[in-house]
């Protein structure tokens, strides 16, 4: 059995922080998620897994969107839906992901609520 972390506030905190923080890192954005599962009952593991982001972040602090001037600033989307490929919920999601030049300048995931079908 996995031991309770003993201070979940601070948990919370910090996984409320990468909440915010990753509307500027795409990168962290699917770690996010899975950290914010556990804010009800975080465990030493995922307060591990936490510190783990914080430590990647901190490795890569100066990331960030970088514009050419000798590049065009063309934009294209993309678009991608998955059909309840999730091992644990077994939910189908949609993906976009919105580019200007080669810098990702929006993104969105989100859960379907129903699973759709092929006929």
């Amino acid at each position: 059995m996995e031991l309770p972390y003993p201070d979940p506030t601070r948990y919370r905190h910090l996984v409320g922080s990468l909440v915010y923080l990753r509307h500027s890192r795409p990168d962290i954005s699917h770690a996010v998620h899975i950290l914010g599962r556990f804010v009800a009952a975080p465990t030493y593991i995922h307060y591990g897994h936490l510190l783990r982001v914080l430590r990647y972040l901190r490795g890569t602090v100066s990331r960030g969107l970088f514009y050419s001037h000798q590049s065009t600033l063309d934009s294209r989307g993309l678009f991608d839906a998955t059909w309840a490929s999730s091992h644990d919920d077994r939910v189908s999601h949609q993906q976009l992901c919105i580019f200007l030049g080669s810098s990702l300048v929006v993104w969105k995931t989100k859960q379907c609520r129903l699973v759709a079908k092929s006929i």
